[in-house]
């Protein structure tokens, strides 16, 4: 009797095994179809196959569902859908889910923007050794947006996706080597990383390279032109423009005109205001050809009418000198102040010396503190030739004029040139 009931026990035993695993294939089986239909771009016959796994909870169903509603394959588009299969997957451990889920958080897309819940998911899936979510943790340590910033932190995931030869991890590495944030300064540690991710096309790590062989230590500009090509090939606008300034100086590389028009023709197709106007600038110049200076010259008023600060700038200053125009002081005023207003440190600091051409002393005071405090070389020099003036005209100490005229440049600034006066 005892061996009967045992050899029943494992009979039902061996059944319900045998049942899971016929299930299973059986799932299995029905999976592959649907992904099979999903890559021939079948998805309404792979949305209704996948629905069915997903109700009876298979994680990579509900995964790949979601990317349906996230695009909107085979289904109409509905990011809170696609956010609710994605958080099942994920509960149910799917950790691709996990980082899906994590990604939706910190965007805002079907659920609630939320920092802190975002990095709770990418952190189970890095865990568990998910390179793009040890990325992303990295990345939260790193910026400090929705929790407390840690460089320490942000290097250990980062060193982890760097493991698993992740080209964009070895950029944000190298920014920690180079400042020395988190991990002890290392100049050398830092190029071989960033040469790493940049020779895969990473462009932060390009421009890091291009800044390093610039201005850095290590200088050397055959290399700061090579990244800076890189760069500019991946259309960044600011290496588009620094090419084309290359070209045009013939310092590093031999002049080319061709190159200096094409380069600032795409920097300025991608609103590069400075490359605008330097294509009006050396078009009325004739770098471009003789034919260039007419259209050159249309071209400047069309900036100057769309508040191009630099156009602006640089018409006040025909005004000014009566360079090719009439002489004009009110239209320079207005010309300087406009491109001031704009932020432009060369109209800030010409707008100054209106000023102290009209004798008012403090607003010209003013002015060539801003246009210093914003790097314009010549603010200094125009500060020592009318502080006496203005510490005469308040009959106040030197001291004080400086503390008040220096706040009222910073407000100036912080007000984006709304509250301008001393």
């Amino acid at each position: 009797m005892k061996n009967l009931f045992i050899s029943t026990c494992f009979t039902c035993i061996l059944f319900i095994c045998t049942s899971q695993l016929a299930y299973s294939d059986q799932v299995s089986d029905s999976y592959s179809e649907a992904l099979k239909a999903y890559e021939a771009n079948d998805y309404k016959s792979a949305f209704e196959s996948l629905q069915k796994l997903a109700n009876n909870g298979h994680s990579e169903s509900q995964l790949l569902l979601g990317k349906l509603y996230r695009s909107g394959l085979g289904v109409r588009k509905n990011s809170e859908t696609c956010a609710r299969w994605f958080l099942k997957a994920a509960k149910g451990g799917n950790v691709n889910a996990q980082f899906s889920i994590g990604v939706l958080y910190s965007l805002g897309t079907g659920v609630k923007k939320d920092g802190q819940k975002a990095l709770a998911w990418f952190e189970k899936a890095a865990q568990q050794g998910h390179v793009k979510a040890q990325l992303s943790v990295g990345n939260a340590y790193f910026e400090g947006k929705d929790i407390p910033q840690n460089y320490s932190k942000a290097a250990f995931w980062f060193h982890k996706a760097a493991e698993k030869d992740e080209r964009d991890a070895y950029a944000s590495l190298g920014e920690l080597y180079e400042k020395g944030l988190g991990v002890e300064q290392n100049i050398d540690k830092a190029l071989k990383l960033y040469k790493n991710a940049a020779d895969r096309g990473n462009l932060k790590a390009q421009l890091a390279l291009v800044s390093i062989f610039e201005t850095g230590d290590e200088k050397y500009p055959p290399h700061y032109v090579y990244w800076l090509k890189k760069a500019a090939h991946q259309g960044d606008t600011n290496s588009l423009y620094n090419l084309a300034m290359l070209y045009y100086d013939g310092k590093y590389i031999d002049k080319d005109l061709f190159k200096v028009e094409e380069f600032l023709m795409s920097a300025s197709s991608k609103g590069h205001e400075l490359a605008t106007f330097k294509l009006a600038l050396f078009s009325i110049n004739g770098d471009f050809g003789a034919d260039s200076q007419e259209r050159g010259v249309k071209s400047m008023q069309f900036l100057v009418w769309y508040h191009n600060r630099y156009a602006e700038d640089y018409v006040g200053q025909k005004f000014f000198k009566g360079d090719g125009v009439p002489k004009d002081y009110s239209k320079a005023f207005d010309l300087f102040t406009r491109s001031a207003m704009q932020g432009y440190n060369q109209g800030q600091f010409h707008l100054a010396l209106m000023y102290t051409k009209d004798s008012q002393f403090r607003l010209a005071l003013l002015w060539f503190e801003v246009a210093r405090l914003n790097g314009f070389e010549y603010g200094q020099a125009g500060i020592n030739d009318v502080l006496p003036k203005v510490v005469e005209e308040l009959s106040q100490d030197r001291k004080s004029v400086v503390n008040n005229y220096q706040a009222a440049a910073r407000r100036c600034i912080k007000t984006n040139y709304k509250d301008c006066q001393f």
